[in-house]
């Protein structure tokens, strides 16, 4: 018996919701900017098994949706210790327009010798107990306090820092 690998393309063919109807190139990937956040959108696709054995059918609809509010932007670090690390960051720039005026909370995670998550309303946190001269990996997550959102949470902005090594003795 002989076996055959066959190679599955992907083909996204279009999207909508929200007054938008876009058709999308043949690829194995695509990525649809300029999306509103906190909206469904459906994405009809196709695949294809090599050329030769033709195009399946178009796929049922895959509904995916937006995040509500985007991650914290222009995250600082603006003062390091041996055992602190001090941060700043600013609103996120994107919000559901139905959502502006909800209140944002950040959820700031600390990774490392020693791991943290605390929560805070503003834009800015000093974050101490840290070890010195080490390696900390920071997320920084907004959260809409709005119960009635199934998923409330932006996506991660992400950071790297090292506190400052203790002196020597």
């Amino acid at each position: 018996k002989q076996w055959y690998q066959r190679r599955v393309r992907g083909i996204a063919t279009s999207v909508t919701g929200q007054g938008v109807v876009r058709e999308l190139p043949n690829a194995d990937r695509v990525t649809v900017t300029g999306l509103e956040p906190g909206t469904v959108y459906e994405l009809t696709a196709e695949y294809m098994v090599q050329e030769e054995h033709g195009v399946s059918p178009k796929t049922d609809p895959i509904h995916c949706s937006t995040r509500a509010i985007s991650a914290p932007s222009t995250v600082t670090v603006t003062k390091t210790t041996t055992n602190s690390i001090t941060l700043s960051w600013s609103k996120p720039e994107t919000i559901a327009p139905a959502l502006k005026d909800t209140s944002i909370s950040y959820e700031v995670s600390v990774k490392g010798p020693v791991s943290k998550k605390l929560s805070t309303n503003n834009l800015f946190m000093e974050i101490s107990g840290l070890s010195a001269g080490s390696l900390y990996d920071v997320s920084i997550v907004a959260k809409l306090l709005q119960p009635s959102l199934t998923d409330p949470h932006s996506s991660p902005a992400l950071l790297a820092t090292i506190t400052a090594p203790a002196a020597p003795a």
